[in-house]
This record gives C-alpha cells, structure tokens and sequence, in this order.
C-alpha cells in the first residue's frame, strides 16, 4: 500500500512573511532567493528543466542516470571530490530527478555559500563522463531500481497503472526508466543528455536561508554569469489522448496483500486556463482522504469495514495531464471488487448530492493547515518556488494556494468530481498476491 502521501501541492500553500527576490543573469539563468534568518544555514538549490518527461523511447531513465554521473567528478574535480568538500564543512547534500526536472541541493553554513555555487558551477560545464564511472552508476541504479520498484509489488502495481492509464503522455514511463532500456545505456546517451540540457539557460537557482537577496545575486553572477547560453530544444506538445472508455489490469505478482488502484485523467495548472477546477480537485482528494474523519476512511475502514487502509492523491503542479489516484488495501477476506465498488458508490454521491458546508470548510481547513505545517522547513520553501517554475509557473504561483482553496464552493467540488471521476476517465488496477 502507498503510505499516505500529501500532494506536493499540499507544501505549496500558504503565503510566507519571508521576503524574497528574483534575479536574472545574461546567460539567461533565473535566481530566486528567499530570507530565512533563524539560523546562520542556507539551503542552495539548482534546478534543471529536464526530467523524464524530456526523455525519448529507448532511454528512458537517462535523466536519473545522469544525476548520479554528476557526482563522479570534474576535471577540476575528480571523483566525488564535490560531496566530499561539502561532507568537510559539516554540510548535506543530495539530488532528485522528477517526471519535469532534476535538482541538485545543499545545506551548508551561510558563508560556505561560494563553495557550493563555485563547485555547482564546474560541474555544470566541465563533468567528467568516463567509462569506468558511467559503468559502475549503471549498476547502481539497476539495482536502485530492483530495490524500488521490483522488488516492491505496490511500486510495480503503480508502475503498470500509470503506464495503462497514460498513453501518448510523457508520464507513461517510470522516473527511473524501463528495465530492457537500463540494462543498454550507452555512455554516448548520458553525453547527449548533459549536452542537450545542462545549460544556464535551462537551469535556475532557488537559494533559501540566512542570506540578503542582492548578495546570493552577486555570487551567482559571479560564479555562473560567464557560462554561455546555448539553443534549447524546442519541446513539442504531448497531450494525452481523451480516453475511450474504462481500462482493467490485473497484476499477479508475489506480494503480502492486495490493492485496488484507480486513477482518473484529470488537468494540472499547467494545463487549463481554468485553474479553479485543479483547486476544487485538490479540494476534493482532501473530501475523500485528507484525515482519517474524511469519506473513504470513514466508511470503507470503520463503518463498512472493507479497508485496511485507503488514500486519495491529487497533483495539480506537473507539466503535463496527470492522475487523481485512490488506493486501497481490502481486509482480509474481502474482495478487490467489493472495495472498488464502495468506493464507486461513495464517488457517486459526491457527483449527485452537494457537499454539505460544514464538511467543505473542515476539509479546506485541514488541506491548509497541512500546508502550512509542511512549509517552515528551508526545502518545503525552495519547493514552493522550484516546482511551480519546472511546470512553466510563475515562481510566485504558490503565493496563491491559501486563497483560491478558501474560494472554492461546493458546486464546483460537485463539478470537477462530474466532468473528471468518470468511467470515461478512469483506469483501474489490481494487485493479486501470486
């Protein structure tokens, strides 16, 4: 079963008393900085915009490949000599790579600041790609992958309904890519990659902590305002195809427990005008499971007893068209289909009865104050400037969450669950122990 997840777009809500900044450099780099000075510590974070989603057929997971080439050295350099000078300063870092972009960060003291931009600097133009360090990465994230998701029967459940229920959509592969594509990457691949994409142009900094605005921008012109600009790929579009109609998997695997999966194609902000109907989405995963008083727990678990544990998941900041997932694990002794059908029925009341007020501003009430417990750390805060930007957001865009929730009306809940959580829309999977 998926541990509950709150959506990135639950870190993205409530506005900050911090102030912040934006910067541009003339290679066309973009810094955002945000003041924290509660501690002398400073979270600096850079961004690329490519992900998965940028990745083509034959190579996928080449994006997550060359995150971790990009921690084997330099000519300047060598060998994980980046990590070490950050460990030696008593710093952390780290890096993820995403369907829309791959981001590289560390936490040091404030004044180790031109440290981490100089080496982030280096490595965005001098990395070093050899055969002995692209092999042995290879393996590591063949197993990565073998830990994460083969060996994991949710991860592969998961894997199998986004893959059915996306077809022309970038997101039908996996972050961490296909097996037969892993086993035969090719070091000219993660060439190409660094090649295409890491470039100032299409990289932008997200600096939080104890620093003043005008001193990161003098460091980063410094340290990256030489780095020339180059031509980026033009993206083409990669919309969905409308779904034809209902979509079943079955997924026999060895595994512990069984689990429904249920996804719906459904917009993000970054595909509509509209984008009330992405917070009246959101809104409406928190109807069905923000807290263990919300629909699906409270009938399926307690009153129906049907469910061991169930979930609603909804992200509205993804580049492309993605999915409104409900997941549920069935007690023992019940069917995946009874669990599935009362999860229909409870669906179907939200499409053919108003919700009531009461139950609508308790639940806008508990989707903002999770955004505004998840938001007082530096990288929850570097997250509600970066995602918004890596979608072709404004960096400001988060400001917006508190109150466009507190707007949305009960109609337009009613609304968004009759157009988006239809049969039409929806693809379902089950997992059944082998």
């Amino acid at each position: 079963m998926k541990a509950r997840l709150l959506s990135i777009a639950l870190l993205m809500g409530a506005g900050t008393a911090f102030s912040q900044g934006e910067h541009t450099l003339a290679n066309g780099m973009h810094v955002y900085v945000i003041e924290d000075h509660r501690a002398p510590v400073v979270l600096s974070s850079l961004w690329y915009r490519a992900g998965s989603s940028d990745e083509v057929g034959g190579k996928t997971g080449i994006a997550h490949m060359l995150e971790h080439l990009m921690f084997r050295g330099t000519t300047q350099h060598p060998d994980n000599d980046f990590s070490k000078q950050v460990n030696a300063i008593g710093g952390k870092l780290n890096a993820m790579t995403t369907r829309d972009f791959t981001m590289y960060y560390e936490y040091v003291k404030r004044d180790q600041l031109p440290l981490v931009f100089g080496l982030e600097a280096d490595r965005m133009t001098h990395l070093s790609l050899s055969p002995k360090h692209f092999k042995q990465e290879k393996q590591v994230v063949i197993e990565e992958r073998r830990m994460r998701v083969d060996d994991k029967p949710a991860a592969r459940s998961d894997e199998r309904l986004q893959a059915m229920a996306l077809v022309s959509n970038p997101y039908h592969h996996p972050v961490i890519g296909w097996p037969s594509d892993m086993h035969h990457y090719q070091l000219a691949d993660a060439k190409e990659w660094y090649k295409t994409w890491y470039h100032p142009n299409n990289a932008y900094l997200v600096v939080v902590g104890d620093v003043k605005p005008k001193e990161v921008y003098r460091l980063a012109d410094h340290y990256f305002g030489s780095i020339s600009k180059t031509t980026l790929p033009i993206r083409k579009p990669r919309s969905e195809v409308e779904p034809l109609g209902l979509k079943r998997a079955l997924v026999k695997i060895p595994a512990k427990i069984p689990i429904v999966s249920m996804a719906y194609l459904t917009p993000t902000f970054a595909t509509i005008s509209h984008h009330w109907k992405a917070y009246a989405l959101a809104v409406l995963a928190g109807v069905l499971s923000s807290d263990e008083a919300a629909r699906l727990p409270r009938v399926l678990v307690r009153e129906k007893q049907l469910a061991s544990a169930v979930d609603a998941y909804y992200d509205p900041y993804q580049r492309y068209r993605a999915l409104f997932q409900i997941t549920a694990v069935p007690v023992l002794g019940k069917h995946l289909g009874e669990v599935e059908q009362a999860i229909d029925e409870e669906v179907e009341t939200l499409q053919n009865e108003t919700l009531p007020l009461s139950e609508l501003a308790r639940v806008k009430a508990q989707v903002i104050a999770q955004s505004i417990y998840q938001k007082d750390s530096l990288s929850a805060r570097a997250m509600n400037v970066g995602i918004p930007v890596a979608c072709g957001l404004s960096w400001r865009f988060d400001k917006r969450w508190v109150s466009r929730i507190q707007a949305v009306t009960a109609k337009q809940v009613r609304w968004v669950a009759n157009h988006y959580l239809t049969k039409q829309r929806l693809s379902v999977v089950y997992l059944e122990p082998k």
